[in-house]
């Protein structure tokens, strides 16, 4: 296997864009924050992995569940800390008990790898879908452009190129953007 520098300098990206906001959000809202870290140690495990000529056997089986949990967990969290500093706790404890459930299927290996694959896209799925349904009935711009920006890094994917740029680099940059843009939807304020 060679070094996927390209790669590894998009993971950088999305580090950076996660690691800041969750800082910041660190006092004020410890979901988001949270969601944020499962997003950056993802992500730093992927500049190691593809930054490397010959990343170990653990290095990808880390960076793959730290990939999976940012997804299931990680996005949930995100959605919980929206719901919970909008005053709509119902939601966002719906959001958190989905995805803590799911980890806990997932990690104890209580159902097959297919099935716990699909139920975390549709954890996933449903906390993106959520949050912008709620972005868009509490008129939160930050909130709408960031969600906005994860359903089309989603859409773009990770496999292939699209105009001889790897399609996981396309991913990384919309998504560290639209991280970018979350962190302010949890200091804005509708007045």
């Amino acid at each position: 296997m060679t070094s996927e520098t390209s790669v590894a300098v998009s993971d950088l990206v999305v580090t950076l864009s996660a690691v800041g906001p969750a800082l910041a959000l660190a006092q004020s809202n410890k979901y988001a924050s949270a969601g944020l870290l499962l997003v950056a140690a993802a992500s730093s495990l992927g500049i190691f992995r593809f930054g490397l000529s010959h990343p170990g056997r653990s290095l990808i089986y880390f960076h793959d569940l730290f990939t999976w949990v940012s997804k299931g967990l990680g996005m949930s969290l995100l959605a919980t800390g929206f719901y919970y500093s909008n005053n709509l706790p119902t939601i966002g404890t719906i959001h958190l008990v989905s995805a803590i459930t799911i980890t806990i299927v997932r990690i104890a290996n209580l159902t097959n790898e297919q099935v716990a694959e699909t139920a975390t896209e549709v954890v996933m799925t449903s906390a993106v879908v959520s949050f912008l349904l709620g972005s868009l009935y509490l008129k939160n711009p930050f909130a709408i452009l960031g969600t906005l920006l994860y359903v089309i890094s989603g859409l773009v994917g990770t496999d292939g190129d699209i105009l001889q740029v790897k399609r996981v680099n396309w991913f990384h940059y919309i998504f560290a953007f639209g991280t970018m843009t979350l962190m302010k939807a949890y200091q804005y304020e509708n007045s």
